[in-house]
């Protein structure tokens, strides 16, 4: 899905649909928005980008499930007290994830916890660079250096210098997407997503496992 999405896309295309410059460099984080998944440290860090890469905007994808949706009051809060608000896009849901993983320079992965991190897989399987806090999911799925980059926890400026370097170097970008892509496909394929969350759920609610042995 996600290599295929890859295969087919058109980054004019969405450019032009998103009222986004034809060089506009795009940094995205997805998630639930909640303070766990980091976003105020992605803002922070967007800041900090902006210095560097004046043609930055950020792309934030995702809800607020909590009733009265404050973490998004907060979020949209944020975003004007560090005057990001004509660099900032929160789009809610997105129907198409893989178009914007495409679209995306940068897919960061702020999180300050993650037992998995299936939007980091997801990115990688599209073949974008990964720039991702060190949780316990983003050390299973990234080797540093090789299939993405790993920062501090909590560490916004670090986020930012991971961040900024990888816009300055489009090979290394480009290199990094590779890898992370090849790496997906051979070890985390939808198939297997699926099949371990369906045992994560099982294991949950009590029901035997649907694998034998």
């Amino acid at each position: 899905m996600f290599q295929a999405a890859r295969e087919k896309f058109d980054r004019r295309e969405f450019l032009t649909g998103w009222n986004l410059p034809e060089d506009a460099l795009l940094v995205g984080t997805v998630g639930e928005l909640t303070p766990l998944k980091g976003q105020e440290d992605f803002l922070r860090a967007g800041v900090q980008v902006l210095e560097e890469h004046p043609g930055a905007y950020f792309v934030i994808a995702g809800i607020d499930h909590s009733r009265g949706e404050p973490n998004r009051v907060r979020i949209e809060q944020l975003i004007a007290e560090l005057n990001l608000g004509g660099r900032v896009r929160l789009v809610g849901w997105m129907e198409d994830l893989a178009q914007l993983y495409c679209a995306l320079d940068v897919f960061v992965s702020a999180s300050h916890t993650e037992s998995f991190g299936l939007a980091i897989a997801e990115a990688m399987a599209s073949g974008t660079v990964v720039v991702s806090t060190e949780t316990e999911g983003a050390r299973e799925l990234i080797q540093p250096g090789e299939t993405g980059v790993l920062v501090p926890i909590g560490d916004f400026n670090e986020l930012a210098n991971a961040i900024v370097q990888l816009l300055k170097d489009k090979n290394a970008r480009g290199r990094l997407g590779t890898n992370a892509q090849k790496a997906a496909s051979a070890n985390f394929s939808v198939e297997r997503m699926i099949a371990e969350t369906e045992e994560i759920y099982r294991a949950e609610i009590g029901e035997p496992s649907g694998r034998g042995g």
